[in-house]
C-alpha cells in the first residue's frame, strides 16, 4: 500500500469518529476495510479522479448516517445548534456590513474599516461554538443534578451526627 493509500485510509478512520459510538463498535473495522479497498481498486484504475469519487462517497455517507445519527445526542445537538445559529448570523452581519459600506471604496479599506472588527467579535463567538462541539464530543455532559448533591451532603451531615 502506498503511502497515500496509507494516509486516506489513515483519515478515514478519523472521520469515522463522526459516527455515533454504537455504530462505531460495530461497523468501524468493516468500513475501514471496504473503504481501503475500494481506494485501491479506484486510485489503479482511475488514479485521483478514482480516488475523489471514493471519498465523494464516503462524505456523502457521513451527511446521511453519521450526522443524523449523532443529532439525537444533545451533547452534540445543542452546542452545534449554536454553532450554527452563530455562522447564520456572522453571514447576516457580513451582508449588512457590504450593503452599507460605500461601493466606491477598495476592498482594503473595506476590509480594515468594516468587515476586520466584525470578524474578529463575530468569529470569536463561532469559535467558542466550536469548541464546545468538540469538546461534548469528547467529554460526557456533567450532571447539574441538584438533588444528587442534597442527597450527598445529606449522607454526610447525618454520618457526623450518628
Amino acid at each position: 500500500m502506498t503511502d497515500f493509500l496509507r494516509w486516506n485510509s489513515a483519515a478515514y478512520r478519523n472521520l469515522l469518529t463522526v459516527y455515533p459510538e454504537e455504530f462505531r463498535r460495530e461497523y468501524a473495522p468493516e468500513l475501514s476495510l471496504v473503504f481501503a479497498e475500494d481506494l485501491a481498486d479506484a486510485w489503479s484504475e482511475r488514479g485521483a479522479a478514482g480516488a475523489c469519487q471514493v471519498w465523494w462517497c464516503a462524505l456523502g455517507e457521513v451527511v446521511r448516517i453519521a450526522l443524523p445519527g449523532q443529532w439525537s445526542n444533545p451533547a452534540v445537538s445543542v452546542p452545534a445548534t449554536a454553532f450554527a445559529l452563530t455562522v447564520a448570523m456572522l453571514g447576516a452581519e457580513w451582508v449588512g456590513v457590504l450593503r452599507l459600506h460605500p461601493s466606491t471604496a477598495s476592498f482594503g479599506s473595506l476590509l480594515r474599516d468594516a468587515i476586520g472588527p466584525l470578524l474578529l467579535f463575530s468569529s470569536a463567538d463561532a469559535l467558542v461554538a466550536f469548541v464546545v462541539v468538540l469538546l461534548s464530543r469528547f467529554n460526557p455532559p456533567v450532571s447539574l443534578s441538584l438533588a444528587s448533591a442534597h442527597e450527598n451532603v445529606g449522607a454526610k451531615g447525618s454520618a457526623g451526627r450518628a
